[in-house]
């Protein structure tokens, strides 16, 4: 899926703002704008439950060159909110690849902005640690995004981000481990469980809400 002549920007809450073409979804994604330093890994950085709810900046120029395999997910799907790429490969090459980064985005229905001054994002993320943003595609959520901002940093609660990437039920990992282990999933990425059972552990997977009991018995 090709970048679309749609508008598209990120607005940070310090009032900065980037310009660039939206891809996939028309929407507007708000939450706390951070950045990804690696060449490589964007398939477990977009599914990895520890950027839940965050807007994701790729520093690496171009993103998406070997597709989007499934095989090294993190997560059952998208867990940021939204995605800034400078550019990205629309021929990607790899044995494992099934489909390209942008129809997967697509897919996802996560809104991303392409062809954005990442570099200069990344400097102003820096400079200011912690910030919230809003990533626009489409004119009309163009024109609502900083008025949404406003009211999203106004109301925002990241501890509402949990029940979202948690397991909604107990679920047993490395059946044959010769010791157990409890872990309470708060967005516990699958290269820990598969790391846990490498290690001989069989893991029993609670929700973030399980109870003392819940992990005695």
């Amino acid at each position: 899926m090709n970048p679309s002549s749609v508008p598209a920007a990120l607005f940070l809450a310090d009032g900065s703002r980037f310009d660039g073409f939206g891809l996939g979804t028309e929407s507007t994604a708000l939450g706390e704008a951070v950045f990804y330093t690696g060449m490589t890994g964007y398939e477990e950085a977009l599914t990895d439950p520890s950027y839940a709810g965050q807007i994701l900046t790729f520093t690496y120029p171009m993103i998406g060159n070997y597709g989007i395999s499934g095989v090294v997910a993190q997560y059952r799907r998208a867990c940021v909110a939204g995605t800034v790429i400078k550019q990205i490969a629309q021929r990607p090459s790899h044995h494992l690849s099934r489909q390209t980064l942008g129809s997967w985005l697509d897919g996802q229905h996560v809104p991303a902005l392409i062809g954005a001054d990442t570099r200069a994002i990344t400097i102003a993320l820096r400079e200011h640690g912690t910030i919230w943003a809003a990533l626009a595609v489409g004119e009309a959520a163009l024109h609502d995004a900083e008025n949404r901002l406003a009211d999203f940093v106004r109301h925002a609660d990241t501890k509402a981000l949990v029940p979202s990437v948690t397991t909604a039920e107990r679920f047993v990992a490395g059946s044959q481990g010769s010791y157990r282990v409890v872990l309470i999933d708060c967005g516990v990425k699958r290269a820990i469980l598969e790391r846990l059972e490498a290690l001989g552990a069989q893991v029993t997977v609670l929700p973030y809400d399980a109870t003392a009991n819940d992990v005695l018995d």
